[in-house]
């Protein structure tokens, strides 16, 4: 495809990929600049961290300037709601540390980089959490020390957390992040490329989507108003916009009763609308940029992102999408047949439930259901009765979106939302072993053979057949 019409593809799909020859030269320019994103840990549910919603207090001054009230305001009208969303990924995407907090933390690791010839090591002592950077001579005596309380844990624990430290007016990020797949202690995402220790400053456009209201400083490089955070965990306002006006009518404060239409219900909106809400967090592309005299506080839910924030991407092919799935949710499902048989219906709310994160166990039905609002059982491949045998049993996720590693974090993984047929994915080779496996079994059961061989081959290609044939199918296919 030529790349206007690719560029024409991208504006159709997105409305933020800009298009026209001044557009494709201000995005060479500003990817030319090195514009790097920093990459904080994904945050999932996961053990260990607590609920994030004590907000840092602010004066009312700055409530009324920007119309936020926090997430509590919501509690007397959306108890139900409120009390499911704090236990989600998002309502746990950071938290003040407090003596509470890690009496359920991993609060003691160490470890020795041979590339700097410095130790790094993380402590809790009297309620409190550390991180140390140091140096020792032949003999083991400490050449130099710098220790640096851990004011803040940002992420919620499924791939891991980081730390946040203050320095003055400036905050900065530890060396060292907690990692849940190898359950310990390792530089923190970056540092693998340099020594940072306590000097990588928190960007605004990082925190911004880590964090309830993140107070940055207009031209701050890391700088913070006092205090730095007016709530600490994503809440309500991320996704329906300042609260102030809406409590205000609804406890009969206000001037007129126009409830429904001073707060932004996502529901409500376009698809595009409602998208363009997640995409601020969720879709980064090769660059994003801010709009002249905008910064990130500025963007409203209901408001096209584009009026704040661009973001710019030379769209790939179907046969050749983003290579990495680190923060490329929504272009990723775009792409996806899914997508383009819905007529753009499709949208991340149509598997999402902002409110409501299912446990690990509860997560393969809970969107399997979801797959089940368009496709039967006789959609897939794959009879049923494979499917069951699989574990978790009939996972239309886990196959068609599988998890796969983040190639700048280390031991992370994050879902693919690509929503790809196995026989195109490419990073699911153990699973298709062992759905072959299971797939050998069932044909085998039924005594069928040049049959079974020419569907098995149809479907997963000569090799995995071949390798299916010769080596006995993992027993958690059932297989013998």
């Amino acid at each position: 495809m030529p790349l206007t019409e690719r560029c024409n593809l991208a504006r159709t799909y997105t409305s933020l990929i800009g298009y026209g020859a001044i557009r494709l030269r201000q995005a060479a320019l500003l990817a030319i600049t090195g514009i790097v994103f920093c990459l904080a840990l994904a945050s999932e549910q996961g053990p260990g961290i607590g609920e994030g919603r004590s907000a840092e207090t602010t004066s009312s001054q700055k409530v009324t300037q920007y119309g936020f009230v926090g997430s509590r305001s919501c509690v007397p009208c959306h108890q139900k709601i409120y009390d499911t969303f704090v236990k989600s990924r998002m309502g746990r995407s950071m938290t003040r540390v407090t003596p509470g907090l890690l009496a359920n933390l991993a609060t003691y690791g160490s470890l020795y980089d041979e590339k700097l010839n410095q130790h790094f090591e993380v402590f809790a002592r009297a309620g409190k959490l550390f991180q140390s950077e140091y140096a020792t001579e032949v003999g083991g005596k400490e050449t130099f020390r710098e220790t640096h309380e851990i004011q803040w844990i940002i992420g919620s624990g499924s791939n891991g957390f980081g730390g946040l430290t203050t320095n003055g007016a400036y905050l900065f990020q530890g060396p060292l992040s907690f990692y849940s797949k190898v359950g310990a202690w390792a530089l923190s995402p970056g540092y693998e490329f340099g020594n940072y220790g306590f000097n990588r400053p928190i960007l605004a456009g990082c925190v911004t989507c880590h964090s309830g209201q993140a107070m940055t400083a207009a031209g701050g490089n890391g700088r913070f108003e006092d205090p730095p955070f007016q709530e600490l965990a994503i809440g309500c306002e991320n996704c329906h916009g300042p609260g102030q006006q809406h409590v205000r009518e609804m406890t009969g404060k206000g001037t007129g009763r126009t409830a429904h239409t001073s707060i932004v219900n996502p529901a409500r909106l376009s698809p595009a609308l409602a998208d363009n809400i997640c995409m601020f967090c969720h879709q980064t592309g090769d660059v994003r940029v801010l709009k002249p005299n905008k910064d990130y506080r500025d963007f409203r839910p209901g408001e096209p992102l584009d009026d704040t924030l661009s973001i710019f991407l030379v769209p790939p092919k179907r046969e050749s999408p983003p290579p990495s799935d680190h923060v490329e949710h929504y272009y990723s499902m775009i792409l996806s047949k899914c997508y383009r048989s819905s007529k753009r219906g499709l949208s991340c709310t149509t598997c999402h439930d902002p409110h409501v994160q299912p446990s690990g166990t509860e997560a393969p039905g809970y969107f399997a259901g979801k797959c089940a609002s368009c496709h039967t059982d006789k959609s897939c491949k794959l009879p049923l009765s494979v499917r069951q045998q699989q574990k978790p049993p009939n996972d239309c996720a886990g196959c068609h979106m599988a998890k796969r590693d983040v190639g700048v974090i280390l031991h992370s993984s994050v879902t693919s939302h690509r929503i790809m047929s196995l026989r195109h994915t490419a990073n699911s080779w153990t699973r298709r072993r062992n759905i072959a496996g299971a797939t050998w079994h069932y044909w085998n059961s039924w005594g069928i053979r040049s049959r079974k061989m020419h569907w098995c081959k149809l479907l997963w290609g000569e090799e995995l057949c071949s390798m299916t044939k010769h080596r006995k199918p993992p027993s958690t296919c059932g297989a013998p």
